[in-house]
């Protein structure tokens, strides 16, 4: 197919394929081608407790009532004992509730070693029954992880895990705990407490004794509580034990990572970000950010993912807020002129900030460099007493503009989501989180092998180097066609990309683009009526989609007060 100059005296483009064993025909200006819901939770305890199977202080599965709802529907948390090394201390429970909170007290009564623990596993079902609800996040906090003070009839409190892409570890910026790698019972990970007494408790907050683990897209969690001498060297007769406080409510872990900071990892020499580090809102998934006393600078911008920080035992990646075409933003390609469909994911609520360097002198202050302005997202899915409580992770469509004087090569964007406005590039002390990218600005290019396939006609013209076609200039009375040479069949699924760009005019440009199958009698030299029909006006036989720019009317069937038909 082919385009000619149009009754409005505009140049006509027009794409097309042929259909069932015909050519595949492509005719534009500038073408390319190229080849379960979840919740968060807060889960106070309200007291109730039911063993199932088992019993206390052996091998056993209870169930906890909850204040928490999802929707209306009442939870529970179901709690089983895999293994112990545990025996009861007088009449004390092993497992219990005190102030909306488990306890787990530990007490060694075995000859030859004094270490008490239990396995345990958490999971959130619906009220009264075993079904399980997939939460955004589960959030365990310890609470009074310390040791006797006189250090010789107990050891320290100590928690076990597995550290991997969706469980992390978050321990307070002064922190008196002990974060390690362990193989201690089959996990990755151990939290060891203070080696002297902690006031913590459900109702008094001593951050430095705390630390949470949080699991994230799950209905459960497994850890370990563990005491190494759980006053083993008293007499059996002796009632006294080890109690570790775990918390299932968002607040307490708030207490956790209050004060730490949370700092962006673009190179020098671009300023320094820095925001508070919230539980409640950030970008991602639910997974807070990690603690850094500084800016992580490093040329990949990947420094924050690397540094370990924050109680991590693996490298704390903690940059998933953002996204292109379904890949961590970092490292990919943007083009000059063109729209970059970003997809941006944060918890909780706040605004969105974003800066993009687009002449590569080093900072992100430049006009025009400030692409999205105080973008409120709201989400009050994830609620403090849990009542109440619905999905709270958004993802956000955001639309990045390139500009078409936007440098070459190798720049650095930066995204903030914070609680207040305007929070600027660089350090503030709010609520949020930062994240920086490494991206490259370079021209588009098509794939040579298909472009190479398309048979061109009339003014139509390739660029060796980008692959481009164009069928017309910025002129009137102009055609042009992109023909392809291989035939395709309609009876078999078959999917074509392509990029088309219609240009910057309205009544002085072109009709619009037709993207045809058909099996016309001309074949690769076929030329349909052009203005208003688009170019595929008389083929036979011929099926089209137009990308229809300009309104001729009725007799062409265009759709009345359109400026875009397709």
């Amino acid at each position: 197919m082919q385009t000619t100059g149009p009754k409005k005296n505009k140049g006509k483009l027009v794409a097309g394929l042929l259909a069932t064993q015909a050519l595949i025909v492509m005719l534009f200006v500038g073408l390319c081608l190229v080849s379960g819901t979840a919740d968060a939770i807060s889960l106070p305890l309200n007291g109730s407790r039911t063993i199932i199977s088992g019993s206390d202080c052996s091998q056993a599965t209870y169930r906890f009532g909850t204040s928490a709802s999802y929707d209306g529907q009442p939870l529970d948390v179901l709690v089983q004992v895999l293994q112990e090394d545990n025996e009861q201390a007088g009449s004390f429970q092993c497992l219990g509730v005190e102030e909306g909170v488990l306890f787990a007290s530990l007490r060694d009564k075995d000859s030859g070693e004094n270490i008490a623990y239990q396995d345990l596993r958490l999971t959130v079902v619906r009220q009264g029954t075993t079904t399980p609800v997939v939460v955004d996040r589960l959030i365990v906090t310890g609470f009074d992880l310390d040791r006797n003070s006189d250090n010789s009839r107990t050891g320290s409190d100590d928690l076990y895990f597995n550290t991997g892409e969706k469980t992390r570890s978050y321990v307070s910026v002064n922190t008196d705990t002990t974060v390690s790698s362990s193989a201690s019972g089959g996990y990755n990970t151990r939290i060891k407490g203070r080696d002297t007494d902690c006031t913590d408790g459900a109702t008094t907050v001593e951050p430095e004794c705390r630390a949470s683990v949080v699991f994230s897209e799950t209905s459960n969690a497994s850890f370990r509580v563990q005491n190494d001498n759980a006053y083993g060297t008293e007499g059996s007769s002796s009632t006294a034990r080890r109690v570790s406080y775990l918390s299932l409510r968002v607040d307490d872990f708030d207490d956790v990572v209050d004060g730490n900071t949370d700092y962006g990892d673009a190179p020098s020499p671009y300023v320094a970000g820095r925001q508070a580090v919230s539980s409640f809102l950030g970008l991602g998934a639910g997974l807070v950010a990690d603690h850094e006393g500084a800016q992580q600078a490093s040329a990949g911008a990947d420094g924050d993912d690397l540094d370990g920080s924050g109680g991590a035992v693996v490298n704390f990646d903690d940059e998933d807020g953002v996204t292109l075409a379904g890949s961590a933003l970092n490292d990919q390609s943007i083009f000059p002129g063109q729209q970059s469909e970003l997809s941006v994911t944060t918890y909780g609520s706040g605004y969105l900030n974003v800066w993009f360097d687009w002449n590569r002198d080093g900072d992100f202050s430049d006009a025009g460099e400030r692409m999205v302005s105080n973008r409120q997202i709201t989400n009050n899915g994830e609620t403090s007493s849990g009542n109440n409580s619905s999905n709270f992770v958004t993802v956000t469509p955001v639309t990045i503009n390139v500009p078409g004087s936007a440098a070459s090569g190798v720049t650095y964007a930066r995204f903030k989501f914070t609680e207040s406005t305007n929070p600027g590039v660089g350090a503030n002390g709010g609520n949020g989180e930062i994240e920086d990218y490494r991206l490259n600005v370079t021209s588009q290019t098509c794939d040579a092998a298909i472009s190479a396939n398309l048979s061109l006609s009339g003014s139509a013209t390739r660029n060796t180097s980008s692959n481009e076609i164009t069928l017309t200039q910025d002129s009137g009375n102009q055609s042009g066609s992109a023909w392809s040479q291989n035939r395709i069949s309609l009876l078999s699924p078959f999917t074509v990309e392509f990029s088309i760009y219609l240009g910057t005019k309205d009544a002085s440009g072109a009709d619009g683009i037709a993207f045809a199958f058909q099996n016309d009698d001309a074949g690769s030299s076929a030329t349909g009526v052009f203005g208003g029909a688009l170019g595929v006006g008389g083929l036979d036989p011929a099926v089209a989609v137009e990308f229809d720019t300009y309104s001729n009317g009725g007799g062409y069937g265009d759709i009345a007060l359109s400026l875009i038909h397709i």
